[in-house]
């Protein structure tokens, strides 16, 4: 059985799943078909290269979103579980293998 998927990684899967059927007319439907997708829609976002504090906002947003979703389609497809840091900084996808890696950074 797959442990449940925190709230706030299924909150942020989903918005990146609006914003890119928003942008792109296509719904992302959690599977590795999708990801050359989302890249797209990433390279087509604009004003992720500032550093006001909309832009910061902005960019962090995208990176959390887009992030989860794509640790959504890893976890899917091969298993494991989201974990919180130690530090309660970032999620982590713990694959059953033990190896685990952080979506939202392979994102960044």
């Amino acid at each position: 059985m797959d442990a449940p998927v925190p709230p706030r990684v299924r909150e942020y899967a989903e918005q990146a799943v609006a914003y890119v059927r928003t942008a792109q007319g296509v719904t992302l439907e959690y599977d590795s078909d999708t990801l050359p997708v989302l890249d797209h829609y990433l390279r087509t976002v604009d004003h992720l290269g500032g550093t006001s504090p909309d832009q910061t906002a902005t960019l962090q947003l995208v990176i959390s979103t887009a992030g989860a979703y794509f640790g959504e389609v890893v976890r899917r497809r091969m298993g494991g579980r989201w974990e919180l840091s130690t530090e309660d900084v970032e999620w982590r996808v713990v694959l059953p293998t033990g190896l685990n890696f952080a979506p939202m950074g392979f994102v960044a």
